[in-house]
């Protein structure tokens, strides 16, 4: 479906006019379980700077007028999301001043924070297409695995089960 002009600006002013979620979080400060309240909004075009320095650039080996991803600093991207999104009242009031602020807390209540707000703006969470009922994140897989034993190799197909000749493949892939 496309959205029209008309309807765009519609779902644009739903998303302007929607006000920060109150939002519970518990986390450890020197051995003792702190719960707590926060208002967690929408994450907006905003902070895109404070995003944008998370990642790291360079020219393409092959084509120098393209830019290719180098590195993502992922403590420098969940810093951003929390102080762009975590807020002291249902008005939007930055809870932090600065992303530096963000920094100097300690990091159970950065986790309990950045949880908090990726549970409102699905940062890195499930997502669902229209065209499929199948939810795919990589926060639902289970592993009990310790980081010693590897993995048993399974046999596994493509998506589609063929390559792009028609043939079925099975590739080696960890469980």
């Amino acid at each position: 479906m496309i959205l029209d002009p008309k309807a765009l600006q519609a779902k644009i002013k739903q998303n302007i006019n929607q006000l920060p979620v109150l939002v519970n979080v518990k986390f450890i400060e020197q051995g003792v379980e702190i719960p707590g309240q926060v208002y967690v909004k929408k994450i907006s075009y905003t902070h895109a700077d404070e995003l944008e320095k998370a990642y790291t650039w360079k020219p393409h080996e092959e084509d120098e007028s393209l830019m290719q991803l180098e590195k993502i600093n992922v403590s420098r991207l969940k810093a951003a999301h929390i102080f762009a999104t975590i807020c002291t009242d249902e008005k939007g009031t930055p809870f932090f001043e600065n992303i530096e602020q963000v920094f100097q807390c300690g990091p159970d209540m950065c986790r309990a924070f950045w949880d908090a707000s990726n549970s409102i703006n699905l940062f890195w969470g499930k997502s669902v297409t229209k065209t499929s009922n199948e939810t795919k994140s990589l926060q639902n897989s289970q592993s009990t695995e310790s980081v010693e034993t590897a993995s048993p190799k399974s046999k596994a197909k493509s998506h589609s089960g063929n390559t792009p000749s028609g043939k079925t493949t099975e590739t080696d892939a960890e469980a």
